[in-house]
């Protein structure tokens, strides 16, 4: 585990408790700033934990708020003195309990079989950004803004260090235009820059996996560069960033 990464983690949890979070405004028009950022998630981590790379939080619920969580009436059993590293695992059990039987909880299911079957210890879900938004705004334009904000750079900069030895997915949705190819991530501004995150060395030797096919269309794929000691790769799926029903083909090139 990269020390520095959870060391500022955890300074952006207290600087959040205490409302001394220092952001951009044009940030705190666009993000829930009053909802508890989180940037990472542990579901079950041992020592040798599958990386995954997703988007953002989402949307905010009530018992992530700051005013919340500061009286101790958090349903996640969150209080104010907790760390960020007891939150994460508090945080991972409540949506597994809460998300059951929703597509998020399925998702979560299948990333945790996924670990399973390729014989890691549990999910270390890491987000791209760590603030709460229902539907992050366009992501080019994202990217574009954030180029010149000390918080996301200083952020990603911890975030690609700690991912840069580990086998890392990302789980993304992706155009449902053509047959999913390496250029889904290529011509994609958002998913390049997560596959420069994850430490893929060169997008063009990525292999691509066929997953799910219709009419000859492939509809989800995983995208993969093997490296010395880990796997970096895609989990694309048309429309949706759920896991596919079968991923034993992921699970043996993880393995």
């Amino acid at each position: 585990m990269n020390k520095d990464y959870i060391e500022f983690t955890e300074e952006l949890h207290k600087k959040w408790i205490v409302d001394r979070l220092e952001l951009d405004e044009k940030v705190k028009k666009d993000f829930q700033v009053d909802y508890l950022p989180e940037p990472y998630l542990d579901f079950n981590c041992g020592e040798n934990p599958l990386y995954i790379l997703t988007t953002n939080p989402g949307g905010g619920m009530e018992m992530q708020k700051r005013d919340i969580i500061v009286s101790n009436n958090s349903k996640s059993g969150i209080v104010k003195d907790d760390k960020y590293s007891d939150i994460a695992k508090k945080l991972a059990n409540f949506y597994i309990d809460i998300l059951k039987g929703s597509s998020a909880g399925r998702r979560i299911d299948k990333m945790l079989e996924l670990a399973s079957q390729s014989h890691f210890d549990g999910i270390f879900q890491v987000e791209s950004y760590p603030l709460h938004s229902a539907t992050l705004p366009n992501k080019k334009q994202f990217l574009k803004m954030m180029q010149n904000d000390s918080f996301f750079q200083e952020y990603t900069d911890l975030l690609q260090k700690l991912l840069s030895h580990k086998t890392t997915i990302v789980i993304s949705a992706t155009s449902s235009q053509k047959s999913i190819s390496v250029d889904n991530i290529r011509n994609n501004v958002w998913l390049k820059w997560q596959s420069e995150m994850i430490g893929i060395d060169n997008i063009d030797n990525v292999t691509l996996i066929p997953l799910v096919t219709k009419d000859d269309k492939i509809t989800s794929a995983f995208l993969y560069e093997k490296q010395n000691d880990s796997v970096k790769g895609f989990i694309l799926t048309m429309g949706s960033n759920n896991l596919p029903s079968d991923i034993s083909k992921v699970s043996k090139i993880l393995s």
